[in-house]
Parts: structure tokens; C-alpha cells; sequence
């Protein structure tokens, strides 16, 4: 046994001063004052003095792409860059950098440059004519390909627009999956980076997002002790093929959690499907119909898998919505969501808070694309902008809600601030809250959650280690974090 000691838990009938006390199997066996331990008889065989820090739970991230992060961390980062300029500048480097294989560079937001758009295929088949260069925006939904990397996609292909190098959507999607795979090697390797990352956040659970053969790398990595994050797994696939993914586990740290799919694109894109156009013109994409949705919800019921649906746009959540409307038990009793829900009217929520989906929702969105001048108003107009991300109207209605980041960043941190400081004071929520939403809320919208997400005896002992002057204004930060710990086990621990 091991007993984290002198730690500050708020809300507890234990003084400041508490033991966590840890078995052998990572859970906590007990909360107690210290003083207490040897008169019950426990003897830890260790002790760790928290010197009167503050203990909360690890957070959960409800929503993220884990591995292509780990991906991104070993490629440039073109949303350093200010402008489309400085952005190709990276590329040329790169190019110079990496002598072989595709080139990848990451995480481009237009929205933020004076160019005010991406880059195109002339530009990139400039700085590589002969290799495949691929620039991805932050969205993930789009990218700017070069010649070379258009000859790799079949002719054909949706979403390609061959003359401006343009990508959208499903083929985006496809680029790691069909036409430039890494290796199952290459995706542990990314896996573990990302791993060490999520540790200095704090995050011990993640609802991770990804293809079919990206379980193939968590599930041997957990075989092997390597995977200490806690990994809720939602497949890119149809429910029938999830299925078959499943039993498939280690009894560790992975678990198949349910199949993901996409009913619509992003805002920056202009690909959200919305009712009414866009200012530059159309509605974005309704990836599928009424029809197409009904068939995945019944075959979903059929083999018991729950659905992440990713919609965004008013007309994307509509015509899920509209889908279970004539099936009085169309969620067949399954813990389904929606991913993002961006764009709800006050109808939507009644009728998710009446169907009973769950929602994933990004704090991180507003306030990195909210407020006057923000993409948001960019895109849409001043008007819609301030309507979307209603964290505050989805809570009063008592829908199941957790936070994720998307990883847009992957950081708890600048999400709970975005929920605290949403653009519309009607739909903030204060940062307590906010962490429960990073917390015991996003435990609970997994299927068989409840093993972590809290401090509790029998529960996983997952918890952060903040400084005192956390516990005095209640404001957390990456600098303030001095421990996580994961399974009981010291995770991370910040360089003094």
C-alpha cells in the first residue's frame, strides 16, 4: 500500500491534512486523516507528502484524437504561424528537414492570418514537387494538397478539388487511413508521446476518436502495461464492425466504447450543415439523410454499440433529431451522444433533453474562435455567432453534458477558462462546474463508467496535485499543477 499524505481535498469531512491511502491495485482503499492510518491498522509501505496541496480528480477529456496528436508532435505546427507567409516559410524548412517519405505539416487556422485563407496546390507544389505534401487545418475537416499527393487519391474521390489542391471532409479523414497508413509501430510510438503529454495536463481518461486500425496500437500497448491512460475507444465505422471490435480487449486500460460518425463538417470549413447559408454562400454538408440515419440506429440497437455523433450545424442535429422522431425507443435504451452540438436552438434542447442523448461539448471552441472579429462572427455573422456553444442552456435542462478539447488544444486548463468566460454570459458556467464536467461528468457518459472521475473509495486513485495558490482562488492552471497521479502511481510531476 501506499499513502499520498498531508493533501488539502475540498468538500470532505477530513481536515486539511488528509491520507489517500492506495492498494496494490491502484484504487483508493481509503480517505482518512493521517493520524488515523496506524490506529486502523494500515501500514503503507510508502508515504508521499503532498505538503498541503490541493487534491482534485484527474480530468477526463470527453473527446479527443489522441494519436494523431501524438502524430502532430513529431510534425510542424502551422498554427504557430502568423500569417500564410510564415506558414510556407515552415514547409520549405521542413522540406529541407525531412529528406524522405510524405510530408505532413499540421494544425493551419486561416482564420487567424491576414491572408484570411489557406494554402493552395501551386504553392505547395512549389516548395515539393516530387513527394507528397499534405497541410492539414486545425479542424481537421480540410486540407491543401500538393501534386504529388493528389496522384496518391484515386481519381474520383469525393472531396477533392484537383485544381486548387483542396480536400474536404471524408478524404481528410481517409489520408492515414488508405492512402498514406503509418505503421502499427509508428502509431505506438505516437500513442506513448501524446500519453506523456495528456500525464503533464493532468488527464488520466481520454474518449478517444479514431479509425478501426488505431485500436490495433492501444490494444497491444495495453497488452504489454505500456497504456497507463485510461483509453474509451470510439471506432470511425459502422455499429456491426465496431461489434466485432469488441471482447477483443485486454482487461486493462482499453475498452471498446462505442462507433463514432460524422453528420456534418466544421464551421471554419463552411462544412457544418446549417439551416440558413452562410454569409459567402451555401450550407455546408449533410453527410447523411434521415433514412441513412434511422438504418445505423437500428442496426446500433441490434448489436448494443453506442453512437458518437458528430454534428455541429443546426441541420446536422436536426436531422438526427428528426430520425428518432417517430420511434418512441429509437435510442433503444444505448448511451448514444452527439459530438460539438455547436449549433442548438432552444426546441434542439428539449428535444435532446426528452430523447436523452448525451452531449460532448468543447469549452475550448468560443474561446478560441468566440467573441467580436472571431471566426465565428467571421463565418457566420455577429448574430449566430453569439447563439452557439450553450453550455449554460444544455446544463439548466438537466441533459448529460461532459467537456472534451477535440484537442484544439488538448488542455483542460484553456477549456474550463473558455466555459468561464464563454462569450455569452448566459451560457458560461463557473469553473467548479466546469471541472465536473472534466471530470465525474465525462466518466459517466461512457458505457459502463463510474471507475474513475472521482475521490472514492473502490474508484481508480486518479488525481491531480495542485499548489496552494490553487486552493486559495480556486483558479487552475498548467504551472500550478504539481502532480498527477494515474493508478496510484506518480504520472507526472512538475520540474522545481
Amino acid at each position: 500500500m501506499r499513502a499520498f499524505v498531508r493533501g488539502r481535498i475540498p468538500h470532505r469531512r477530513v481536515p486539511e491534512g488528509a491520507a489517500i491511502l492506495v492498494d496494490n491495485g491502484g484504487r483508493i482503499a481509503a480517505i482518512e486523516e493521517e493520524s488515523s492510518l496506524d490506529a486502523r491498522g494500515w501500514t503503507p509501505l510508502e508515504r508521499i507528502d503532498l505538503g498541503g496541496g490541493l487534491v482534485l480528480p484527474a480530468f477526463q477529456d470527453a473527446h479527443t484524437h489522441l494519436c494523431q496528436t501524438g502524430r502532430f508532435l513529431a510534425r510542424p505546427d502551422l498554427g504557430r504561424a502568423r500569417s500564410l507567409c510564415e506558414a510556407l516559410e515552415t514547409a520549405r524548412r521542413h522540406r529541407i528537414e525531412k529528406t524522405e517519405g510524405a510530408i505532413f505539416l499540421e494544425g493551419y487556422d486561416e482564420s487567424m492570418w491576414p491572408e484570411g485563407r489557406g494554402p493552395h496546390r501551386g504553392e505547395l507544389d512549389a516548395i515539393e514537387p516530387s513527394r507528397p505534401l499534405i497541410a492539414r487545418r486545425v479542424c481537421g475537416h480540410i486540407a491543401a494538397a500538393n501534386r504529388e499527393a493528389l496522384a496518391r487519391i484515386p481519381m474520383g474521390t469525393a472531396g477533392v478539388d484537383r485544381t486548387t489542391g483542396r480536400l474536404e471532409e471524408e478524404v481528410v479523414f481517409r489520408l492515414e487511413e488508405d492512402f498514406f497508413p503509418p505503421s502499427l509501430e509508428e502509431n505506438r510510438e505516437a500513442i506513448l508521446r501524446a500519453q506523456a503529454l495528456a500525464f503533464s495536463l493532468g488527464i488520466a481518461a481520454v474518449h478517444e476518436l479514431d479509425a478501426p486500425p488505431v485500436a490495433e496500437a492501444y490494444r497491444s500497448l495495453d497488452c504489454e502495461g505500456k497504456l497507463r491512460l485510461r483509453v474509451f475507444f470510439y471506432a470511425r465505422a459502422h455499429p456491426e464492425e465496431v461489434a466485432k471490435l469488441r471482447g477483443r480487449e485486454a482487461s486493462g486500460n482499453f475498452r471498446v466504447a462505442g462507433a463514432k460518425v460524422f453528420l456534418d463538417g466544421s464551421i471554419g470549413g463552411r462544412t457544418a450543415a446549417v439551416r440558413e447559408p452562410y454569409p459567402a454562400g451555401g450550407c455546408g454538408e449533410l453527410l447523411l439523410d434521415v433514412r441513412r440515419i434511422r438504418e445505423l440506429l437500428r442496426s446500433a440497437r441490434a448489436v448494443r454499440v453506442p453512437i458518437a455523433f458528430h454534428a455541429i450545424g443546426d441541420r446536422a442535429v436536426g436531422a438526427l433529431l428528426d430520425a428518432c422522431a417517430e420511434d418512441e425507443d429509437a435510442l433503444g435504451g444505448l448511451p448514444h451522444r452527439i459530438e460539438h452540438a455547436e449549433m442548438l436552438g432552444d426546441a434542439e434542447i428539449e428535444r435532446i433533453r426528452v430523447l436523452g442523448f448525451r452531449l460532448s461539448m468543447q469549452p475550448n471552441f468560443p474561446r478560441r474562435w468566440g467573441g467580436a472579429g472571431g471566426m465565428y462572427e467571421d463565418r457566420l455573422g455577429a448574430r449566430r455567432a453569439r447563439s452557439l456553444n450553450r453550455f449554460g442552456s444544455a446544463v439548466r435542462a438537466g441533459i448529460p453534458i461532459a467537456f472534451g478539447s477535440d484537442c484544439m488544444p488538448l488542455d483542460p486548463f484553456y477549456g474550463i477558462e473558455g466555459a468561464a468566460g464563454h462569450p455569452s454570459s448566459e451560457e458560461r458556467i463557473d469553473r467548479e462546474e466546469a471541472l465536473r464536467l472534466y471530470t465525474s461528468a465525462a466518466e459517466s457518459l461512457v458505457p459502463g463508467g463510474g471507475d474513475g472521475g472521482a475521490l472514492e473509495p473502490g474508484r481508480r486513485a486518479d488525481f491531480n496535485v495542485y499548489s496552494e495558490e490553487a486552493a486559495r482562488d480556486g483558479i487552475l492552471d498548467r504551472e500550478r499543477l504539481l502532480l498527477s497521479v494515474v493508478g496510484g502511481e506518480i504520472a507526472h510531476a512538475r520540474e522545481r
